[in-house]
């Protein structure tokens, strides 16, 4: 006879944008009360996300939880609750100057910028996201703080992102992917001329396995 029990999961993890909230960055009444039944029942809700800690608080304020979360693409563990940076993996100094290099020449008319991480998510003493003059963002109200290309570079972060309006993000990365190899990790999530680059080998999954390490 067949046993058509379930096993309770050991971790739930859910991406957010387009996932877990809708483009009014909503979530429904019915995923909010799912999440809430399976945490009360003692199973950890992790967010897996490409946001940095700083656009965490308002997922947060609509689940009624401050759960564990991956950000920056996996670069980042933030435990929402404590508003604390558990760890962080960053690009070095001098792998943003190699990338950037690579990039200015590759996608002509690119700008930079970089994702930076303190010991909270507003953390005031480390400008969280810099950019270089002329970078054209890809969303409404960027918090970011503009200087030069250099001081861009300046400092470890956890991501590099490289716009290139009027491009496609795809074609971006089919250029530059064969460049960077295995030096470092390369995603898109639009195809508005935008692409990210974190240290090698991060990813959520990665990011994931540290917070699933981490809770036993």
């Amino acid at each position: 006879m067949q046993d058509n029990r379930h096993t309770k999961p050991l971790l739930i993890a859910s991406d957010v944008d387009g996932t877990l909230i809708d483009d009014e960055e909503k979530v429904s009444a019915r995923t909010r009360a799912a999440v809430q039944a399976a945490v009360a029942d003692g199973t950890p809700f992790v967010l897996s996300t490409g946001r940095p800690p700083r656009w965490i608080a308002p997922v947060v304020d609509e689940l009624g939880f401050a759960p564990l979360a991956v950000c920056a693409n996996g670069a980042v563990v933030y435990d929402s609750n404590a508003d604390k940076v558990l760890s962080a993996v960053t690009l070095s100094t001098d792998a943003l100057a190699w990338l950037a290099e690579l990039a200015l020449d590759a996608l002509p008319g690119c700008g930079l910028a970089a994702e930076r991480v303190g010991a909270s998510a507003h953390d005031a003493a480390t400008p969280q996201f810099v950019s270089s003059p002329g970078y054209e963002h890809a969303w409404l109200n960027p918090d970011n703080t503009e200087m030069s290309g250099d001081e861009v570079l300046a400092h470890p972060a956890v991501k590099l992102l490289i716009r290139l309006p009027g491009a496609g993000s795809a074609e971006m990365a089919a250029a530059l992917a064969p460049l960077i190899g295995d030096r470092a990790d390369l995603t898109y999530s639009t195809d508005n001329g935008l692409i990210e680059v974190s240290a090698p080998g991060i990813t959520k999954a990665s990011g994931l396995t540290v917070v699933a390490e981490q809770l036993g």
